[in-house]
């Protein structure tokens, strides 16, 4: 997603923002096995004034076989730790990629 909307991670993070996973939730639905190579497909499924939410499908690359779906929940945080606004430049290159 970071490469995608054109601000890689290291950049959000040396320019002061920070995203603490707030929520986790994943359904398996067949398994792997070790040294399996697995793709996992992420999108944006909500932008909201201080979090962001993404969905998640893992497939088998071999075959294509769907293992398992989830989501994650992050929340912009500051330097001391609490809850903040988006970012106007993050908010804005997230948006543009939508359009």
């Amino acid at each position: 997603m970071a490469q995608r909307i054109g601000l890689p991670y290291s950049e959000i993070k040396r320019q002061g923002f920070h995203f603490s996973v707030t929520e986790v939730s994943c359904r398996y639905s067949c398994p792997s096995r070790y040294d399996e190579v697995v793709k996992i497909e992420t999108d944006l499924a909500e932008l909201g004034h201080a979090t962001l939410t993404f969905n998640y499908r893992i497939t088998r690359e071999t075959d294509d076989v769907f293992l398992a779906s989830g989501y994650t929940k992050h929340a912009r945080i500051d330097h001391a730790g609490c809850v903040a606004r988006m970012p106007k430049i993050l908010e804005d290159a997230i948006t543009a990629l939508g359009t």
